[in-house]
């Protein structure tokens, strides 16, 4: 059993897209911090996990887990981060089977 994972395509007159989206498109949708006018990066880090447009309450979950696995030592929040990782990958793969 193999997964497929297609997260960005390239177009030579669009640009890059993220799970459809342009970088001007998440631009826009995407939650920013108060005052910013870019998107977070948990934001990004969300759409391609999940193929969605994240709320600003999933933007703020990704964060928190970020911040509670950033106060442990780093060798901990890299294995840690990773298992979320897989975590996230395994549930996204569950939806097409």
């Amino acid at each position: 059993m193999a997964i497929i994972w297609e997260t960005s395509v390239l177009d030579k007159n669009e640009g890059i897209r993220f799970r459809g989206f342009t970088i001007p498109e998440c631009q826009k949708m995407m939650p920013k911090a108060a005052g910013g006018h870019e998107p977070l990066p948990e934001g990004l880090f969300w759409l391609l996990c999940t193929g969605k447009m994240p709320t600003e309450a999933q933007v703020a979950a990704v964060s928190k887990v970020n911040e509670m696995l950033s106060s442990s030592c780093r060798s901990f929040v890299k294995f840690s981060f990773f298992i979320v990782f897989l975590h996230l990958t395994f549930i996204i793969a569950c939806r097409f089977l």
